[in-house]
């Protein structure tokens, strides 16, 4: 049986780096954007991976155009290449409140007035929205999945999480009761790989059961960090429509801890 042909943006690190690998991809390399669409776009690859974006929230005026740029006409550009499955690694800053356990149809009117401004997010969650729109309209099959905190070998180790994971004793930036909701790279790996044998498409919350705070993951992994003062919650997402098709996310916050705590020290064996 031939081996599925993948191609993968956003390679250098994070998910696309260990995505890369774990898939066997092509890597999309979008600094030389016109020669890697004219390139790419002579083949056909099984699935189309999109992990790359620009992450920044606050950006100066003369930085606008090179934002739509990164996020919304590289995945315009992308979804021209002959390919069977298109996977969007999106965000759940999509959400309008982020204190509201969220459902894949929670999504808001701009500007909305209704739920508290969650203004950190406000300019990224709005163009990650409006690149699942060129995903949607330009793919016949497309898979978005709206990931949480992503964790894995690949994840940056300057990050709280990672310092946590690895007993890093450098001081962390945040409090012991901030909250998070993870999901580990071989969670989404895995997904991507049964989306694509099974046909599955649309839109899919990709995170744990239930969150934990940064305090419960420490103590769950026998880690003793020095915590910092800063508060930061992420997104409530509701995980029912993935665990209905995927008991591999039937697992709450500090069991994916622990499970990549094992997965780094295996792969330090």
């Amino acid at each position: 049986m031939t081996k599925p042909k993948f191609l993968v943006t956003g390679t250098s690190s994070g998910l696309g780096q260990y995505l890369l690998g774990g898939l066997r991809g092509k890597p999309f390399y979008r600094a030389n954007l016109k020669n890697e669409i004219n390139r790419h776009g002579q083949n056909y690859y099984d699935a189309i991976v999109h992990c790359a974006a620009d992450t920044r929230n606050v950006i100066p005026p003369n930085d606008l155009w090179p934002y739509y740029q990164s996020n919304i006409e590289l995945t315009k550009q992308l979804t021209q290449i002959p390919h069977g499955l298109f996977v969007y690694i999106s965000s759940p800053a999509v959400y309008p409140d982020p204190y509201r356990e969220s459902k894949e149809t929670d999504v808001p009117n701009f500007p909305e007035t209704s739920c508290p401004v969650h203004h950190t997010y406000y300019l990224y969650g709005l163009f990650k929205l409006l690149a699942e729109q060129v995903v949607l309209q330009n793919s016949k099959s497309p898979l978005i999945l709206r990931c949480v905190s992503i964790v894995g070998p690949t994840t940056r180790p300057a990050t709280n999480i990672m310092k946590i994971l690895c007993h890093d004793p450098s001081p962390l930036t945040l409090s012991p009761e901030s909250s998070f909701n993870l999901v580990s790279m071989s969670q989404i790996k895995e997904f991507i790989e049964l989306a694509l044998t099974q046909n599955i498409t649309g839109i899919f919350n990709a995170g744990s059961t239930q969150n934990a705070t940064l305090r419960e993951i420490a103590e769950a992994l026998g880690s003793q960090p020095k915590f910092g003062s800063f508060i930061h919650n992420v997104h409530r997402m509701n995980t029912d429509k993935i665990r209905s098709v995927s008991t591999g996310f039937n697992k709450s916050t500090l069991e994916i801890a622990e499970e990549v705590l094992k997965e780094l020290k295996d792969l330090q064996i």
